[in-house]
């Protein structure tokens, strides 16, 4: 597994892409790494640590007591 955001906004189609901005981007989606928290993730996709919570939010179903992420889950970006 990579550690790449993958767009799947145009038809379902995979490709690389930057760190989610704006709602009209279409979806974004994080694979877990081993060792990554969610503090961890929001720094590398927002760029902030404190904005962990807003994939939380987002991923609430995915995400185990105390905010554990496990590798290998697909989390959504909003």
């Amino acid at each position: 597994l990579n550690n790449k955001l993958i767009d799947l906004g145009e038809k379902g189609k995979k490709k690389e892409a930057a760190p989610a901005r704006g709602s009209d981007q279409g979806v974004k989606v994080y694979v877990v790494r081993a060792g990554d928290t969610l503090e961890t993730i929001a720094a590398k996709v927002y760029g902030d640590a404190s904005k962990w919570p807003l994939i939380y939010k987002a991923n609430s179903g995915a995400v185990g007591r105390g905010g554990e992420v496990k590798a290998g889950v697909a989390l959504t970006i909003p």
